[in-house]
């Protein structure tokens, strides 16, 4: 596998999940303090634990 090559679609398909998360909770009323899955999917690629 090319890690560049993935982490470069990564980037892009986190950016658009990153969005449609914001934009869920503005149209849900949804708590801003609210764990995002987005937040716990970039942990994980930093920590090496990804998906």
């Amino acid at each position: 596998m090319d890690v560049d090559a993935y982490n470069k679609l990564r980037e892009e398909f986190m950016q658009v999940f990153e969005r449609e998360e914001k934009a869920d909770q503005v149209s849900a009323s949804s708590d801003e303090n609210a764990l995002q899955l987005s937040s716990i999917l970039n942990d994980g690629w930093a920590r090496g634990t990804f998906w």
